[in-house]
């Protein structure tokens, strides 16, 4: 999980331990969600439903954070969690098995310090009602962002779950942008998602060569 970082941050001056098991660490799940008065609904349904999924019977709860990309969509997360679990006794259980056991949901700026067994990400931004990308993805965009991003992408102990409205055919671009202005801005972010893609297709040519872009020795 901090190989990405490792290689945009830190030079690959990081060595990380290898995991005790084969599995997924990182897992991007397309919503194609729409971008609307600062929020993305679909996303944060898709989350809502993800963080039931893992109250089961058969294995112990995980700790879990989520995080948005801005304070507006942490709320909305927040307000259909609380609609559901006035309405639903069972959904109502289960959140309080996934509070009790360290449940966190925070926007970007706020995370830093945290640590959970899984990592939900809200990406966020997506295309708007009359089919364009915003320009400007907030803190994240910004010069320095990329520390951001940095310190949200490893916040995770065993698993990151990127839920993601940004179309591929955007994100893709990752190269010219990382070439143009180095691993800052939207660049950085398109480079993670396409990371994220590599490694739930695992594929791990394109895995490897997206870390070779982005090692600044």
């Amino acid at each position: 999980m901090i190989d990405f970082s490792n290689a945009a941050f830190y030079g690959n001056r990081l060595v990380a331990f290898t995991a005790s098991q084969d599995y997924n660490p990182i897992e991007l799940k397309e919503v194609a969600g729409v971008y609307d008065n600062y929020t993305n609904p679909q996303e944060a349904q898709a989350i809502i439903n993800c963080l039931l999924e893992l109250v089961t019977q058969q294995t112990a709860c995980p700790s879990v954070a989520v995080v948005t990309f801005n304070l507006q969509q942490r709320n909305l997360i927040l307000e259909q969690i609380h609609q559901q679990i006035v309405q639903d006794p069972v959904i109502g259980n289960k959140f309080q098995i996934l509070f009790s056991n360290g449940l966190i949901i925070k926007n970007l700026e706020n995370i830093q310090g945290e640590e959970r067994d899984v990592l939900l990400l809200s990406g966020t931004f997506g295309l708007q009602k009359d089919g364009s990308l915003p320009k400007d993805f907030g803190p994240i965009h910004h010069h320095d962002g990329y520390k951001l991003l940095n310190v949200i992408i490893t916040r995770a102990k065993q698993k990151v779950v990127v839920f993601n409205s940004i179309p591929a055919m955007y994100y893709q671009n990752y190269e010219s942008e990382i070439l143009k202005n180095g691993n800052t801005g939207s660049g950085i972010l398109y480079a993670y998602l396409a990371y994220a893609q590599a490694i739930s297709n695992k594929d791990d040519k394109k895995r490897q060569a997206i870390l070779d872009l982005l090692y600044q020795p």
